[in-house]
């Protein structure tokens, strides 16, 4: 065979195999017509829109719009962000109207990364790009305070109060704290407390406890606050109130008295009102000493008298004299008496939230306590409704309990209630001849009424006066002096009643 019958051959036999490769089935596909629709693909769905976060306790939430056509949302979480791993947080899809998810139960302080993704109907989706958040700090408990003050009682103790702080569940729930640690002074163990309050024992010296709010953490153990909140509370001191006696500076006519000598016998009374500045319900005392003056000099015998004064042989008192003989306001008080002078009008704790306020008062002594009975029961019903009531004329009591910061406060009864004041219902004469009736009360603006003068004590008035030197020349430190001045027609008199407060050890 020639040469080119050789190639004519070889291209025929070639023509022959491409004639039937043609005919093959999977040549038949290609020379179908095409299909109408696209391949699917799974991801080119319109992502969620806006996606942000925000912190709250131990936990993230996050929120986005909805794209169109979204039927349900899933979530993943990337710790920490940039992180390979994507744990999914959505197992099922959220419904379409959600559009918020709460990640609870996370490390306080941690960041992470959410990869929100949209799906449709048919099951094409879209990823928004990561966005992080900060898992929340635990929220200290708010106003954390003395729920009730028993630091003056003689098994001193208080009771502890403070506001729980909310969080999160996974399914948006907000949940108060129930669990507290607190801690503190006096305490020989942190105590876990699953209630807002907490009755603690008080010791000597200045005292400081914090509570830390406490969530379950989902592994186990808990989360806390990392600052808890703290109260100091200032020790209280032990301290006493004491009268030392008095001077008359004008003797009160007896012509009106005819149940006792020719002279004045008098004997010191006071109503003591332990409260605290938050006017917690007070405890109301009266006090009344023994009586000094004339012991007989009529011929008339006088029990539970003390001679004193200088108006007859047997007592009674006149202008000038000094009752004890030989006060002397700087000498450190001797042994106290419940009736003899030094006598004490009150004793106790007082902490910097503490309030006492005396109503010191001197009485003629006759023998009658019509008079000095409804005086007790006024002031003392008068002190329970204007201490202890938030009803109270609040800025009378302000100003009466802080004393300028100058010391123990001196002014006039003027605290009221409603539109009641402290008046003690006495006329500018004596009711009945022979009835006790008040030394140098202050006439009210009604003729037919006194008033007391007040002392009113707080811990910082009273370490103020135990550093100074008294309102006048030569008085001692501590030494608070009363004016008792009459101005009616025939129960005229002047008298200076004095008080000394001390500190106890």
């Amino acid at each position: 065979m020639t040469r080119p019958d050789v190639l004519r051959f070889a291209i025929a036999g070639l023509a022959s195999a491409g004639l039937a490769a043609l005919a093959s089935p999977a040549a038949a596909q290609i020379l179908e017509r095409p299909p109408t629709t696209a391949p699917t693909i799974m991801s080119d769905a319109t992502p969620p829109a806006g996606v942000a976060t925000e912190s709250f306790a131990a936990g993230i939430v996050v929120s986005w719009q909805p794209p169109t056509g979204a039927v349900g949302y899933t979530l993943c979480r990337e710790t920490p962000p940039g992180s390979a791993n994507c744990a999914i947080l959505t197992p099922s899809q959220l419904p379409a109207t959600t559009l918020k998810y709460f990640d609870a139960g996370l490390p306080p302080g941690g960041s992470h990364a959410y990869r929100v993704t949209a799906w449709r109907a048919d099951q094409h989706h879209g990823t928004a790009a990561p966005v992080t958040g900060r898992a929340g700090d635990v929220p200290p408990p708010a106003n954390f305070r003395v729920l009730e003050d028993r630091s003056m009682a003689a098994n001193a103790e208080l009771v502890l109060g403070w506001d729980a702080p909310s969080y999160f569940t996974s399914t948006g729930q907000a949940v108060k704290v129930g669990t507290f640690r607190l801690s503190g002074t006096g305490l020989s163990a942190p105590l876990m407390v699953n209630a807002t309050s907490q009755r603690v024992a008080l010791g000597s010296g200045d005292h400081r406890w914090t509570v830390t709010a406490m969530i379950p953490s989902p592994a186990g153990g808990w989360f806390e606050s990392p600052t808890p909140g703290t109260l100091d509370f200032k020790a209280p001191g032990r301290y006493r109130l004491v009268a030392l006696g008095f001077q008359v500076q004008q003797q009160s006519p007896d012509d009106l008295l005819d149940k006792d000598g020719r002279g004045n016998e008098v004997y010191v009374a006071a109503a003591v009102t332990v409260t605290t500045r938050s006017l917690s319900m007070p405890q109301v005392n009266t006090v009344r000493g023994g009586s000094y003056g004339d012991v007989g000099n009529s011929g008339k015998a006088f029990p539970r008298r003390y001679q004193a004064g200088s108006a007859s042989r047997g007592g009674g008192l006149a202008t000038g004299d000094i009752v004890p003989v030989g006060l002397n306001l700087g000498a450190p008080t001797s042994a106290v008496s419940p009736s003899a002078f030094p006598v004490v009008l009150w004793e106790g704790r007082l902490n910097d939230q503490g309030m006492v306020v005396v109503h010191p008062t001197l009485w003629e002594e006759d023998l009658e306590q019509t008079a000095y009975n409804k005086w007790v029961g006024k002031v003392t019903a008068a002190a329970q409704a204007g201490y202890g009531a938030l009803r109270a004329d609040l800025a009378a009591i302000t100003t009466l309990r802080d004393g300028g910061g100058l010391g123990p406060a001196t002014g006039d009864a003027v605290v009221g209630c409603q539109d009641d004041i402290i008046y003690v219902p006495l006329p500018d004469h004596c009711p009945a001849h022979g009835q006790d009736r008040p030394l140098g009360l202050v006439p009210s603006h009604s003729a037919a009424y006194w008033h007391d003068r007040l002392v009113v004590l707080t811990q910082a008035s009273i370490e103020a006066a135990l550093k100074s030197q008294g309102p006048r020349p030569g008085a001692a430190p501590g030494v608070i002096i009363v004016p008792l001045l009459e101005s009616g027609k025939e129960a005229k008199g002047g008298y200076e009643l004095y008080l000394r407060v001390e500190r106890l050890p």
